[in-house]
Parts: structure tokens; sequence; C-alpha cells
């Protein structure tokens, strides 16, 4: 018997096959994305949040021999309020004598500077080219930059596409009206603004005063569209209030009804226990978990290949990897190692080969380990599809091969049999743990 307890894959996969089932049957309608400056990490010379914040609010020097002041870390990490205490400056020292000001940061003017694109720049991540591929009817964002509409002219460029300035009230009018209605244009929608109209974002506390709270035209609208359409959250922490809120109000008029959001979030370093509950319950929103120990988000690339790969394929009935449990009538059903023998008993086949590596033996009976599948010559790009004990929480797992190897990690309680489907070309392998004697013996008599 095994038992899964964790691995190297992401928690909520249900919620990616719901993700996935919902993107495919809507078709482009009704889902929207909302993505945050996370997906624009590693492009060109984008800013992050923490650099950006470094500009507009230089770390204190000690002045006088004497040590410097330290902001309190609720003010260091408030990114509108030190902007509005910076434009407040600038704008005080602009209006003394020009031979009397002081050297003070224009925070508009480094919007426009740091943000606005002239032509895409060579340098992109991965995540970029998959977010605009999934079927979202629109993505709206609360970056400053231009990415969006420029990645979506080399990746999207046969389909038509629009941006829209939520300050506008023209363009707020048409992506309202638009929802849920069938139409091959998508909409690129700025909620804060573009850096090429600086004067327009909402960057400072009195900006996020004026657009949610002295006026109530966008949240109203955000409304809306959150209690009558799905939005996933991408690169986008759900620490924005003004956001939370209007889910949280939707949630609360809904009575608590079933989620029809998604976020996909890292996993946070001190545990999940209970987020998911959390969410789903305060905001309607189902999370899904990525690792991120390294903190360069790297597992949100595989992740986004994943449910673009479940976009693409059928119902989980007919989908490639579905093994039926009758494949061979000579396995008797009930008996401890259902696996053994539905997948042909061969662990080495037409080039591909089904190991184990990274044995790590526990005590007694526990063992982690990597599940891999390596192609011909080490190099494949099929996705494969893992099958493990049926005792595992998630007994069949889908996994997208990194340089030529499709790895899976796990910790497992007793030896079993693993069975893989390849996609392209389909076909079989199988190993048996309880043959492998790198575990402990209590592992493999288990």
């Amino acid at each position: 018997m095994a038992i899964r307890l964790s691995s190297g894959e992401w928690e909520g996969r249900d919620a990616v096959r719901e993700l996935a089932d919902l993107l495919r049957q809507a078709g482009g309608r009704g889902v929207h994305a909302l993505v945050g400056a996370g997906i624009s990490v590693g492009c060109a010379s984008l800013p992050t949040w923490t650099e950006l914040i470094e500009e507009i609010d230089p770390p204190m020097k000690s002045v006088g021999g004497k040590g410097a002041r330290v902001r309190d870390p609720r003010v260091r990490q408030d990114l509108p309020w030190l902007a509005h205490l910076a434009e407040k400056a600038y704008l005080a020292e602009q209006r003394k004598p020009e031979q009397q000001r002081q050297p003070k940061p224009d925070v508009r003017g480094l919007l426009r500077r740091r943000f606005h694109l002239d032509a895409l720049p060579k340098l992109l991540n991965d995540v970029l080219p998959r977010v605009l591929e999934l079927p979202f009817q629109h993505i709206l964002t609360t970056n400053y930059d231009n990415l969006l509409d420029l990645a979506h002219a080399r990746y999207r460029a046969d389909q038509p596409h629009r941006v829209l300035r939520w300050e506008r009230s023209e363009d707020r009018s048409r992506f309202v009206g638009s929802l849920g209605r069938d139409d091959a244009e998508r909409y690129y929608v700025h909620l804060h603004g573009r850096a090429e109209c600086p004067e327009h974002c909402v960057l400072t506390e009195e900006d996020y005063r004026e657009r949610y709270v002295r006026q109530t035209t966008t949240s109203r609208n955000l409304y809306a569209m959150f209690a009558t359409q799905s939005v996933v959250f991408l690169g986008f922490s759900l620490e924005d209030v003004e956001l939370r809120e209007i889910l949280r109000e939707v949630q609360t008029t809904a009575g608590g009804a079933d989620t029809r959001h998604y976020a996909i979030l890292p996993r946070p370093k001190e545990g999940e226990a209970g987020l998911t509950a959390y969410f789903t319950g305060k905001y309607g929103v189902s999370p899904i978990l990525y690792p991120n120990d390294d903190e360069k988000h790297a597992a949100l690339q595989p992740l986004l290949e994943d449910l673009c790969e479940q976009v693409r394929t059928d119902a989980v009935e007919d989908d490639w990897a579905h093994v039926e449990v009758s494949l061979d009538p000579k396995v008797p059903s009930g008996q401890q190692d259902p696996n053994n023998g539905r997948f042909g008993g061969a662990a080495v086949r037409e080039g591909f080969q089904l190991v184990v590596e990274n044995v790590i033996n526990w005590k007694d009976t526990w063992a982690s380990f990597d599940v891999c599948v390596k192609g011909p010559a080490g190099t494949f790009d099929a996705p494969v599809a893992i099958y493990l004990h049926p005792t595992f929480p998630e007994s069949v797992v889908r996994v997208l091969p990194q340089n030529g190897v499709a790895r899976f990690s796990l910790h497992g309680w007793g030896a079993f049999t693993v069975g893989a489907v390849v996609k392209e070309p389909r076909l079989m392998l199988e190993l048996d743990l309880a043959k492998d004697t790198r575990f402990n013996q209590a592992f493999l008599e288990r």
C-alpha cells in the first residue's frame, strides 16, 4: 500500500481540471484573466514591485554619523502610500524657485520611463505565451506596461484585439457590454492606466481613493463582472484590498454559493493549511498553489503548460491518458497491487524507459523518490500520465517533460507498481518498485 504525502507538483489539481473544463466548454466566453506583475517577471527591464519601491523611496542614509531612521515595514511595503509621499514632495519642490529646488523623484515620469515599451523585448519569460494561449474572453490587468498587447501581436496575430483604458468611459461601456457575448475580439483592459499616459495611472494613495472610494463606477462594474463571470487571477497576489473587498461583497451577497473564480498562487512557505477554505469561503476563489521555495516562480510555467494541454484535450473519459481497469482481464479486481500487469510489464519500450531516481529511505516503510520517464536520446516533449497506487489521493498525474525527462516526486509508504502512458507515441510502461533493492526491506515487503 502507498500513501502520497507531497509532491513536486502543485496543490489543487482538481481545480486545474475544473478550470480546464470551464475554459474548454466556455469556448472563450464568460471566462477572463486578471493578471498582475507576476507574469512580467523576467521580461526585459520591467521592474518588480520591490524594485519600484526602491526607486520611489530609496533607503534612508545615516546622517552625521548616526544611524538612519528605518521606516516601519507596513509603510515600507505600501507602494501607494510611498508614491503619495514622493509625489507630494516632488510637487512641493516644483513650486519653489528653480535654484532652490532639491532633487526629488518624479513618480509619473518614472512610470513612463520604466514601463512603456517601444517594442516587444527579446528577453521574455515562458509564462506570457501560455497566458495568451488560454482561451480567455478578455484579459484585465493592473500592470502599467504594454507588454500584453505587444505579445498578442506576436503570439495571437490571427485573433483581433483591442486595448481599453478604464479611465475612459467609452472603453468601460464597451467592456461591460461585451461580457458573456460571442465576440472574436479580445480586450486587454488596463484597470489602473498605462505608462504612456502616467497622469491617468492609479499609483498613489490619492489615486486609489479617487478610483475606488470617491467614485463608485469602478466598484459597480467590477462587482457585476465578479458576480456574473468567471475570473482567473494570474501573477496576482490577491493582496489588493480594493479588489478583495469587491470579491467579499459578491460572495456575501451570493450566500456562500459555489466558487466561480480561480487564483494561481505560489504556495506559502509557512504552509497552506486552511488556505483553500479561507479563499473559497470568504472570497469565492479556488486557489491553485504551486511550489516556490526558491522564490523564482519556476513551477508556474509547467503548471500553465499542463492547463493548456488539458484545455486542448477532450473530456477525461476520452482522454489519451485514460486506462480502463479491464485492460488486462487476467488482473483480479481488489488485489493489493492493481497496476501490476496493466501496463504491459515492461519498463523499457521503443526507446522510452520508466525509472526511479533519488531514493531516500526514511523510517521503516517510508521513502521519498522520483518517478521518471525518459525518452529516446534523452529528449522528448510529449505529456506523460503516471499511474500510482489507488490509495493515493490523486492516483493519476500528468507530467510535462523538462529537458527530456518527465519527473514526478513523491513520498510513499510501501512498494507498488507504477504505470506510465506516453501520449506520443502512445505506449505504456510498467515498473514494480518491489524489485528495487535501493528501498528498505520493510518498504519492499509492505
